[in-house]
């Protein structure tokens, strides 16, 4: 790994663990062990290191998106609902500092509309893989099913990063949710 990934790796820390006041090329120099001046070295302004940051958090989603695309496509509301569920832990455990950078990065666009064009990108393709594989399992209205699917794990995930919502209580409420969508007579749709 490069030096210029290893201070976008101890940003992406920086700014999920502690928010973007502290966001200073320093913090990151810190975070991500480095000589210091390193992080100003490739990012000349904060605008800059919140740019390159976007840009990071969106190359490692395209990572995960990879990863999910290319898994078996669930079938029923069962399926639906263990991947979700599968993809809310990740976001909680292995993705934790990318969600907090990722919303961090949210409220930053509240501010900045130039950063709203690589957060709707993002957002639009895994709303497009979500929808279609609502579409397989039978949803009759699968674009409006993703979009309330994906805002309740945002939602979840807020709850169980914020104020430590039990795990248990979010896996019911995702499947609850999915069976909604898909009724037994929908969940078992023709393969």
């Amino acid at each position: 790994m490069g030096r210029r990934e290893q201070a976008l790796d101890a940003a992406i820390q920086v700014l999920g663990n502690h928010g973007p006041r502290t966001l200073t090329h320093r913090a990151v120099d810190t975070a991500g062990d480095l000589p210091e001046g390193t992080t100003s070295n490739y990012f000349r302004s904060r605008d800059q290191l919140i740019g390159g940051i976007l840009e990071h958090v969106r190359a490692r989603e395209n990572e995960r998106y990879a990863v999910v695309a290319a898994s078996p496509t669930p079938r029923d509301a069962a399926g639906i609902a263990e991947d979700a569920v599968a993809m809310l832990h990740f976001l909680r455990t292995e993705g934790r500092d990318l969600a907090l950078a990722r919303h961090a990065l949210f409220l930053e666009a509240a501010n900045r509309p130039e950063l709203g064009p690589a957060l709707r990108e993002g957002a639009t393709q895994w709303h497009a893989l979500t929808a279609e594989r609502l579409r397989l399992a039978g949803s009759v209205t699968p674009e409006t099913h993703a979009r309330a699917l994906l805002a309740c794990l945002d939602g979840l995930l807020i709850a169980t990063l914020a104020y430590s919502q039990q795990p248990d209580n979010t896996t019911e409420a995702i499947h609850s949710l999915v069976h909604a969508m898909l009724p037994a007579q929908q969940a078992s749709a023709p393969r």
